[in-house]
């Protein structure tokens, strides 16, 4: 398949004209949580073809972003251990504690490109190796089968998280309005298109999965605009080159034989039920295996930063005195939301010359 079709021009003003002919005279929000759907929309100029009266906004899709202060500081507790070194992305070094980040000084710290990695090296090493890992459903399918064999020098102190609970806090939360939903791609590949039909049936809000490329996005608020314009809560897969409805079977069995669900704190937010996955033998479980009893901030975010207002789509980058002073960038970030490829902030930053970017 040809990538350049889904960048057709011609077939971009199509939707555009269809968009803007669908489109009801009300404010509506339409709100994606996907770090990569906001990447595409601000390379591709999305927001500005669409009505002004058509808000969209990102919500909590990214991994990094939502990742709590407490599970840094609970990483930084182990690296100061001298027989153990903490394996992590390279993106999470840059992503504040309560008073610290962990650095790729330190000599306890290792960057590593994927929990294989960090197996690998904990094969190579006397000492004990503790992964330090983050993400969605999307990530914990990468995990799962790696996790099932590790070495006995080998335990994980997890972050990750699942998207389709933080979208009905959304829904139930007095705070955010969402008129509807861009699905995630990537999650909805390993989870499929079913799991989002509960919140659709519960909140008659219309979802629709959808792909990265303008045309996926664009093509999604289409069919959006025409849910909402006829009233239906209704989950349509937009993206069906890549997802199944039922998911990937596989990957699930897998992520359900290392993993259990549990509640989990998302930075910006706080705690939400059942959104975590939590590993399931005990071995492996770092926290319990160091016996980690680190008292943080579990929610917040630093000083002076708004992070978690652009994290529920409530506020946009352009709205923090930090981003807009240059005080916090991509190589000095101060907030989460500016660390990595999927914060919107870093996002912004990288395409602020776009038009009609907000």
């Amino acid at each position: 398949m040809n990538s350049l079709e889904f960048r057709d021009p011609d077939r971009a003003k199509k939707f555009s004209d269809l968009i803007k002919k669908t489109a009801p005279e009300e404010k509506l929000t339409i709100m994606h949580v996907c770090g990569t759907h906001e990447s595409s929309i601000c390379e591709y100029g999305i927001r500005s073809v669409l009505p002004d009266n058509i808000e969209l906004v990102e919500g909590p899709g990214c991994p990094v972003c939502v990742t709590p202060a407490l599970h840094v500081d609970e990483a930084l507790e182990l690296s100061y251990r001298d027989d153990l070194t903490v394996a992590t992305f390279g993106d999470m070094v840059k992503v504040p504690g309560t008073e610290d980040r962990l650095t790729k000084e330190r000599e306890n710290v290792k960057i590593v490109y994927s929990v294989a990695d960090a197996v690998d090296f904990a094969k190579k090493s006397e000492s004990e190796v503790v992964f330090f890992g983050v993400g969605f459903e999307t990530t914990a399918a990468t995990y799962a089968p790696v996790l099932l064999e590790g070495p006995e020098n080998f335990s994980f102190l997890g972050s990750v998280k699942k998207i389709p609970p933080a979208m009905e806090f959304l829904l139930d939360s007095e705070e955010v309005k969402v008129d509807a939903f861009l699905a995630p791609g990537h999650v909805s590949t390993i989870i499929g298109s079913k799991p989002y039909q509960s919140l659709s049936d519960e909140y008659n809000v219309p979802i629709v999965v959808a792909g990265f490329e303008p045309l996926d996005v664009l093509s999604a608020i289409a069919r959006l605009l025409k849910l909402l314009k006829s009233g239906e809560g209704r989950v349509e897969n937009d993206y069906a080159r890549a997802v199944k409805d039922e998911g990937n079977l596989k990957a699930l069995k897998m992520i359900d034989q290392a993993f259990e669900v549990d509640d989990t704190a998302w930075r910006g937010i706080g705690e939400i039920p059942s959104s975590g996955l939590r590993v399931k033998d005990e071995n492996l479980d770092a926290r319990k295996k160091y016996d980690l009893k680190v008292e943080g901030d579990k929610y917040g975010v630093p000083a002076g930063c708004i992070c978690d207002e652009i994290i529920l789509g409530k506020s946009k980058p352009d709205k923090c005195k930090l981003f807009r002073e240059e005080k916090c960038t991509p190589q000095n970030p101060v907030g989460p939301c500016m660390v990595g490829s999927e914060g919107m902030c870093n996002v912004w930053f990288e395409y602020g010359g776009r038009p009609k970017i907000g």
